[in-house]
């Protein structure tokens, strides 16, 4: 996350769901997550008489005590699979393992998206989502305009209407949140900037 900020030109407190948005990625442990099950599932495939295979089966033997099993096992719960076994994937290759796990990945990780709806610092991510908007800030060539672009759909940016949210001593009224730049008296917001 630190090189998508350092490529995007924002901050550390950027919100990581908005990062996560624009970069259209799984939070990092909906990947990690991922990517175990497949090792998993990978390992158990390999030949007999593997040493590879032979330690993962012991390790899964020992259960609770080998923290490698400890998350599969949280993997395996989060993807609602706890009770698969290999003869599930026995007609799939490897490839169409990880499609379906990639997929209900994203079924399941909603995080970046609840925080969306919930924290009004996102709401104009929020109105992208629900329109399905595809279209990125990583593909913006220009690196100002991208970094400002990504502030606006972050609520990052130094708007009226986020800066005037601060503490008592220099927030203030919505109605005094009045744009600078123009001579129109209109509140600053994503939308009139």
């Amino acid at each position: 996350m630190r090189a998508v900020r350092i490529f995007i030109g924002v901050g550390r407190l950027h919100p990581l769901a908005s990062l996560q948005f624009e970069m259209n990625m799984l939070p990092v442990k909906w990947e990690a997550m991922k990517r175990s099950i497949e090792f998993w599932v990978h390992v158990m495939r390999l030949s007999e008489g593997k040493l590879l295979k032979e330690v993962v089966r012991k390790a899964i033997t020992f259960g609770g005590r080998v923290q490698w099993v400890k998350d599969l096992r949280i993997g395996l719960e989060a993807f609602r699979w706890q009770g698969l076994n290999l003869q599930a994937f026995s007609g799939l290759s490897l490839s169409e393992v990880k499609h379906i796990l990639k997929c209900t990945a994203w079924r399941r990780a909603r995080e970046w998206r609840e925080e969306a709806r919930a924290r009004p610092k996102l709401e104009v991510m929020g109105r992208l989502m629900d329109c399905r908007c595809e279209a990125r800030c990583v593909e913006v060539d220009c690196n100002r305009h991208r970094r400002i672009l990504m502030k606006l759909r972050g609520g990052m940016a130094e708007l009226r209407k986020e800066t005037g949210r601060w503490p008592a001593w220099c927030g203030l009224r919505r109605d005094e949140q009045i744009c600078k730049m123009c001579e129109e008296g209109e509140v600053e917001y994503v939308e009139h900037f």
